[in-house]
């Protein structure tokens, strides 16, 4: 599917419901049908005031027994501003700073909709659209509004009144955005802010600053719905605001670009009135004072009231929407503004090529936007030319980007991860060396390939075991060889034995040794006599001397003993002794000839 007919949800995130609108453009043809409708609250019932103090104001304790009750325009007003600045200053009250150069916070904090966006993408994977285009319209209190005047320059002058290019370039927008920041009642971020430009007023152009609220609410809601799920959130690519979406919708209309026109938003906390001339925002008013729990009467004298104040003139074109839906809105205006024509925002969807078979037949004010915002990535807006400029406080990084679950890694994550690609870079350098030397191998295999045998295997076989034959014969001749030649190893083996008899007994060393004839006189030392007396014994031997010295405290003996030797007969000998039993009288004396001439070679030096 292209994405020009890919299906987008459009969602206004309002004070107290989230409502999601899902639409897709037809395979063939431009009508655009509405595939779903969700609707969240975002208040939930259960959910209670745990602190008093935080929900009365001038209740600073819960335990005091009386308390103050404030009332002012809102956190942003100081203890000197009048009350209802806005109202006074038709009567030549004024304040001690003006009403445009600071920012009124909302009176309540955002809430999060993190449950809420994930139970409308579960709506929509369930009814067949898992990974739509995501567009979001937010209102109060996650969206402020600020009216900026800055001077123009001396070479542009302009007549009061009148309107210029719309577009805003880096520069002005840098200024523009560091004279917001100004503001000490508002926290801005600069990647989140867009301007309209407004009419000339007294030789200063002046914007409307649209800023998004800290923390961001749609951002937060992405990426809490990510770590919930296992997949990523499909893209978002755009968030407007409720004013500016109205505006850009109601300047559409070839009927509102001429004249003035007023669009009225009568919200919980207050009401909002954008007052557009020719097609292009003039003025823009908030009234603190008036919710949608006054009567509508009220609502209507107050913005009659802003009327005058302001010297607007006459008003063509009136644009009403409540927070609550009333069947009285229109009725309500159209008596107190009898030569305006009043409309609702459903009129507003006349001009788009929606499918009026998918339509629902009554749809809520919060449904309105909602669908406006999704239009906005099915159609070119820019393309029809003299509409509002188009608002995006999306960051830029995030616009199309899918947000992805965000792994919660620490700095030992990081470092395990890096020696484990260490270690894996090694052992793979290792294995392509190894590969390497097998390739040169086999390439010198190939120039000098060995020649191997083409006799029978039986025949070699038989020339094997003649060898083994051959070998294990002259071994065992070597054998009997080695017997025969007395006294070759002699003192070899009598050292080796003395040897291992003085590591046996222990304290006792040897350090000289004389052979003579059937003698061997030995020499040594030793900490204990008794070891002296032990030696003796085991080798029959006699102690010719004996003395002892005081060495660092120990005594040290010093010996020489005397140790007579006894000639071995060889091993065919002995073997011959033992069975002469069986030999003639003729081979028994050849046999004692043979063993007495061994003795005495033995016995010779």
């Amino acid at each position: 599917m292209s994405q020009k007919n890919a299906a987008v949800l459009g969602v206004f995130v309002a004070e107290s419901t989230v409502e999601g609108v899902l639409l897709r453009r037809a395979e063939k043809g431009e009508k655009i049908h509405i595939m779903g409708r969700y609707v969240r609250p975002r208040a939930r019932r259960n959910e209670r005031v745990v602190d008093l103090a935080s929900a009365i104001p001038g209740l600073q304790d819960t335990s005091g027994s009386d308390y103050v009750l404030e009332v002012s325009d809102g956190p942003g007003q100081s203890d000197s501003d009048p009350f209802l600045a806005g109202e006074l200053e038709a009567l030549g009250v004024t304040g001690s700073s003006s009403r445009t150069e600071t920012i009124k916070k909302p009176r309540r904090d955002a809430s999060p909709i993190v449950t809420q966006l994930r139970e409308i993408l579960a709506e929509c994977r369930k009814d067949g659209y898992p990974n739509p285009r995501l567009a979001f319209c937010i209102a109060a209190p996650d969206v402020y509004y600020q009216e900026i005047g800055v001077p123009v320059p001396r070479n542009r002058q302009t007549p009061v009144g009148s309107v210029r290019d719309v577009g805003i370039s880096k520069a002005q927008r840098k200024i523009l955005v560091s004279k917001l920041v100004e503001s000490p009642s508002l926290t801005v971020d600069g990647a989140r802010v867009d301007f309209v430009p407004m009419t000339d007023d007294q030789s200063r152009w002046r914007y409307l600053a649209v800023a998004g609220a800290t923390p961001d609410t749609i951002v937060d809601a992405l990426d809490g719905v990510a770590r919930h799920t296992k997949s990523a959130v499909p893209p978002a690519y755009l968030v407007d605001s409720e004013l500016s979406l109205l505006a850009s919708m109601v300047t559409r209309r070839p009927s509102a670009r001429s004249g003035v026109v007023a669009i009225v938003r009568v919200g919980l906390s207050e009401t909002s009135i954008l007052f557009l001339r020719d097609g292009r925002l003039d003025r823009y008013e908030e009234l603190r004072s008036v919710t949608s729990s006054d009567p509508l009467d009220t609502v209507c004298s107050r913005v009659q009231l802003k009327q005058d104040e302001l010297r607007i003139g006459d008003i063509e074109e009136i644009y009403a929407v409540a927070e609550h839906h009333r069947d009285d809105v229109t009725e309500s205006f159209q008596s107190f503004f009898p030569e305006s024509t009043v409309y609702g925002l459903r009129e507003l969807l006349e001009g788009f090529n929606l499918d009026e078979a998918t339509v629902p037949e009554r749809v809520r004010p919060q449904t309105v936007p909602a669908v406006g915002v999704a239009l906005r990535l099915l159609e070119d807006w820019r393309a029809e030319g003299n509409v509002s400029p188009l608002i995006n406080i999306l960051e830029k990084k995030r616009r199309g980007a899918r947000t992805r679950r965000k792994l919660g890694l620490q700095w030992h994550s990081y470092a395990a991860l890096l020696l484990l690609f260490g270690v894996s870079l090694f052992y793979t350098i290792q294995v392509l060396k190894a590969q390497e030397e097998v390739q040169l191998l086999e390439a010198e295999v190939a120039l000098d390939p060995p020649e191997f045998p083409t006799e029978d295997p039986a025949l070699l076989r038989s020339r094997v075991d003649s060898l083994q034959a051959l070998s294990a014969r002259y071994s065992r001749a070597l054998i009997v060889l080695d017997s025969l030649l007395i006294g070759s190893d002699r003192w070899s083996t009598t050292l080796d034995r003395m040897t291992r008899a003085t590591a046996g007994i222990g304290d006792i060393w040897l350090t000289a040794w004389t052979p003579d004839a059937n003698m061997l006189y030995v020499e040594g030392n030793a900490l204990q006599r008794s070891n002296i007396a032990r030696f003796a014994q085991e080798w029959e031997g006699s102690i010719d001397k004996l003395t002892f010295a005081e060495i660092q405290g120990l005594r040290v003996y010093s010996f020489a003993i005397s140790i007579p030797t006894r000639p071995q007969l060889p091993q065919v000998a002995e073997f011959l002794r033992e069975n002469s039993a069986e030999l003639d009288e003729a081979d028994r004396i050849a046999l004692e000839g043979l063993a007495e001439t061994a003795q005495h070679t033995h016995e010779s030096p």
